[in-house]
């Protein structure tokens, strides 16, 4: 049996477009599941308590906070996480260097 051998190629580099792509797709997708899963929970809630109606069951308080606050989730997470990020940039460069046995290229 032959042994396979996996190599690691990365290159971090900043503002890399490829990132910023996948992060904001990955987004987008989670704003895309939030709203189409959390909007028909959300009206039949608000509908259930206007009507007095009860098409949903368990606690009303689920259908008005959950859904919202994935969509708040979605937008709000990832800008403060790249906000806490900005400071440790080095840090991460100097780890990945350490760990990996990788050097630090200037992109110029």
């Amino acid at each position: 049996m032959g042994r396979t051998l996996f190599v690691l190629h990365s290159a971090l580099t900043p503002n890399a477009v490829a990132d910023a792509l996948r992060s904001s797709i990955d987004e987008e997708r989670w704003l895309a599941f939030a709203v189409l899963v959390g909007t028909p929970i959300f009206v039949r809630t608000v509908t259930d308590i206007v009507t007095g109606s009860h098409y949903m069951s368990g606690d009303k308080w689920v259908g008005l906070l959950v859904p919202p606050g994935l969509v708040l989730f979605g937008t709000v997470l990832p800008k403060v996480g790249r906000l806490l990020g900005k400071s440790n940039e080095r840090f991460i460069l100097e780890h990945v260097q350490n760990t990996l046995a990788a050097r630090i290229e200037d992109v110029a």
